[in-house]
């Protein structure tokens, strides 16, 4: 069976092999602490859309961090069963290493900057979250970079602007996190469980609704805690 396949089956149908010899020298810089040296492949894998979902409700974990979890243990299996790699190093999601995510994902073509401040995909969009990442000494076939250019180039209407309750994000500044956070934490805010600005943009498939629910609703008394200490 395939890595793209397999991987594809558990919910994450987008993977990224990358050759550890070939990556960027600020990437190296950032991982200075990984054995890179000692493998071949670093491996990025991703959910997208509703590819997750339905695979997590059938095998919720019973703990604190069910989605890191899952994404762990379906990679774990992968590495004992198919590639059979004693020396393979997980690196994300663990507590050992710092990884620079987002860079590469611009390396494999899956990132590009979008107004809400998020990565957005050239086909999948906004609804794209890296899952797993982890280092192996076998040498499977490189994945071609993906060259295609950020979707936000050839919106013309650009819904997501004009979605966005407070009016915090625009075309070409960053996003204005005071205004979102302070409308998102205000009594009866419409964004408090989910993004109506990510939810507007018409590229990708979006989560399903109790994924959105679950990923906004994850942590949000403390962002909220946090904002409130900061105006204070």
């Amino acid at each position: 069976m395939s890595i793209h396949t397999y991987f594809s089956e558990h919910g994450f149908p987008l993977v990224a092999v990358l050759d550890v010899a070939a990556l960027p020298a600020n990437i190296q810089v950032l991982m200075q602490k990984v054995p890179l040296a000692n493998y071949q492949r670093l491996v990025l894998t991703a959910n997208v859309g509703q590819s997750l979902w339905p695979h997590l409700e059938a095998n919720w974990p019973q703990s604190a961090h069910p989605v890191d979890d899952y994404s762990r243990k379906v990679t774990q299996t992968y590495i004992a069963q198919h590639l059979q790699d004693d020396t393979a190093l997980l690196l994300y999601p663990t507590a050992e290493y710092l990884i620079p995510l987002q860079q590469l994902g611009t390396f494999a073509g899956w990132h590009h900057p979008s107004p809400m401040g998020v990565a957005i995909h050239p086909e999948f969009g906004l609804w794209v979250a890296y899952r797993t990442a982890f280092l192996t000494s076998v040498a499977l076939p490189v994945t071609p970079r993906d060259a295609r250019p950020s979707p936000c180039e050839s919106c013309v209407e650009k819904p997501c602007l004009a979605a966005c309750p407070p009016q915090a994000i625009t075309a070409d500044a960053p996003i204005q996190l005071t205004a979102c956070l302070d409308h998102r934490i205000a009594p009866g805010a419409t964004c408090a469980d989910r993004c109506l600005a990510r939810m507007a943009c018409p590229v990708g498939e979006q989560y399903t609704l109790p994924q959105i629910q679950y990923h906004y609703t994850q942590g949000f008394d403390r962002l909220k805690q946090w904002h409130l200490s900061q105006r204070s």
